[in-house]
């Protein structure tokens, strides 16, 4: 479903919102990041400029959070866990983290 030329912007999006909504009753709701993604794909070439700036945005944003949080060096994985492992603790002495720097990144990631 592409947005034409000679279709108002404002009725096209009414229509993403409505779709979605539908979804959400039948409990196949879709996550507002791949909303985001398929409002965006499905706008016409005229907008490339904005599409751009909007990825190009997020990604500036990710990378100060990263810098911000000390984890600008950090190594990507695909799962940082182990899935299986059960977490224990194996001494009395648990460093605790700093609670009001975690609220933070979680809540920055949030937004």
């Amino acid at each position: 479903m592409k947005l034409e030329n000679s279709q108002n912007l404002q009725d096209h999006l009414k229509v993403f919102v409505e779709l979605f909504e539908e979804l959400a009753i039948i409990d196949d709701a879709i996550v507002e990041e791949e909303r985001v993604i398929i409002l965006l794909s499905s706008l016409p070439d005229g907008f490339s400029a904005l599409i751009n700036l909007m990825f190009l945005e997020r990604s500036a944003y990710t990378k100060a959070l990263l810098s911000r949080f000390g984890m600008d060096k950090a190594n990507s994985v695909a799962t940082p866990v182990d899935i299986n492992a059960d977490l224990v603790t194996t001494s009395d002495e648990v460093e605790e983290c700093d609670k009001d720097l975690y609220q933070s990144a979680v809540g920055s990631l949030l937004y």
